[in-house]
């Protein structure tokens, strides 16, 4: 009735490609309409852009200012970069928050 044989079936190789996302990008907020946005590809690019808001947050204007083939070892450094500075920031936030509120 059921057929419980395993085939050998050939693994295929995976296409790094295919896994990885084409890439993660991270704002970082210079003022209110102003933005410097890094464009981290697992291809080993680095792209740096400027983004402006033009009338609301919905319409945006992104200039690419450089592009840089780097290791994927010095990417990955530079993205935990970016991410340890958006948490650093987000606790001073934390902080003086805490400290407004309580008036220590």
């Amino acid at each position: 009735m059921f057929n419980n044989k395993i085939e050998n079936v050939p693994l295929e190789t995976v296409n790094p490609e295919k896994v990885l996302s084409s890439g993660i990008q991270i704002y970082f907020p210079l003022g209110e309409i102003l933005h410097v946005g890094v464009l981290f590809e697992p291809a080993g690019l680095i792209k740096i852009y400027i983004q402006v808001n033009v009338i609301t947050e919905d319409i945006l204007i992104q200039f690419k200012v450089i592009e840089l083939n780097t290791p994927i070892t010095l990417i990955m450094l530079f993205l935990n970069l970016g991410i340890a500075h958006y948490y650093s920031q987000a606790f001073m936030v934390l902080t003086e928050n805490i400290k407004s509120r309580f008036k220590w």
